[in-house]
């Protein structure tokens, strides 16, 4: 549910996993698990909603 979410919010930011990566001051292929099937830990989640400028709940939310 929130990788989706992380995905199509970078998607749509049009910034790489790699960029996001090192804003987290993680590996891209760490941040590759984080989309696809890891869940981030709560700090993770909080620095992607300051990165991409979003609410924490939109990461949560369910995708329709």
């Amino acid at each position: 549910m929130y990788q989706n979410n992380i995905r199509q919010i970078r998607k749509k930011s049009g910034v790489t996993q790699q960029k996001v990566a090192e804003f987290l001051h993680i590996t891209q292929s760490a941040f590759a698990k984080i989309e696809s099937k890891d869940r981030p830990p709560i700090d993770i989640v909080f620095s992607l909603a300051e990165y991409f400028k979003v609410p924490v709940t939109t990461i949560y939310s369910k995708v329709s």
